[in-house]
């Protein structure tokens, strides 16, 4: 898995979870501590997100790979 293929999920999570705050806070006028958890959680992931960009940007792949992600061999 590289890591576009992470940071999408990551993505796809960050998404998840907004749409559930929003959500809740529409249907639940009281915020209460479980809003406190998902805004936590929508956090930690953005970090996570920070994290992996970070660590493909200063530790690049050294491997070329295709779309159906075997490797290539490089003509020299």
């Amino acid at each position: 898995m590289c890591s576009s293929d992470l940071r999408f999920l990551l993505y796809v999570a960050i998404t998840a979870l907004t749409r559930l705050l929003i959500g809740d806070v529409s249907h639940h006028k009281a915020p209460d501590v479980g809003l406190l958890y998902v805004c936590g959680g929508i956090l930690l992931l953005s970090f996570s997100i920070l994290v992996v960009r970070y660590a493909s940007s200063r530790y690049p792949s050294t491997k070329a790979i295709d779309a159906s992600g075997k490797e290539i061999e490089e003509a020299k």
